[in-house]
């Protein structure tokens, strides 16, 4: 009988290898998980990210223009209609963006932050659900001692 098991399975040979690839792009991944993390800090730095900085003004002034155009446009309507409601209801949106968009968008992204980080840390959870580095280790090990097992029980005569 274990004659027979130590046939039924070939022996590869390659355990070590699969374990370093799999060692490798587990590295290759933690380390494009970080330059991500370091590029989207960079970028949202209200102070010296010039991308940031840029973003902002260029924000600012699309949020000028759009109230200006809401105001030409609907604001003549409202005034007729003497619905003063509805004449305020018209600046909660651009006012709210303007609010995120001031202090050179510290609030928006401090908001950008938080949700990212949430978002990063429901992946990373995923991640080491799919991807535990143990979990490859230790099947690659138990494969490698399985191989060694059955290349000892080959070697056996019954």
């Amino acid at each position: 009988m274990i004659h027979i098991i130590a046939q039924s399975f070939p022996v590869t040979g390659g355990e070590s290898d699969a374990l370093e690839i799999i060692s490798s792009s587990l590295e290759l991944s933690r380390a494009t998980v970080e330059s991500w993390n370091t590029v989207w800090l960079v970028t949202l730095d209200p102070l010296g990210s010039a991308l940031w900085i840029g973003l902002i003004k260029l924000g600012i002034t699309l949020g000028a223009a759009s109230i200006l155009f809401v105001a030409l446009t609907t604001g003549k309507e409202i005034i007729e209609k003497q619905s003063w409601s509805e004449l305020a209801s018209i600046f909660v949106w651009p006012i709210v963006i303007m609010i995120f968009l001031g202090a050179n968008g510290n609030m928006l992204a401090k908001t950008i932050t938080v949700i990212r980080g949430f978002a990063y840390n429901q992946v990373q959870s995923v991640l080491q659900l799919q991807v535990g580095e143990l979990t490859f280790r230790d099947a690659i090990t138990n494969v490698a001692i399985s191989s060694i097992a059955r290349q000892q029980l080959a070697k056996k005569p019954l």
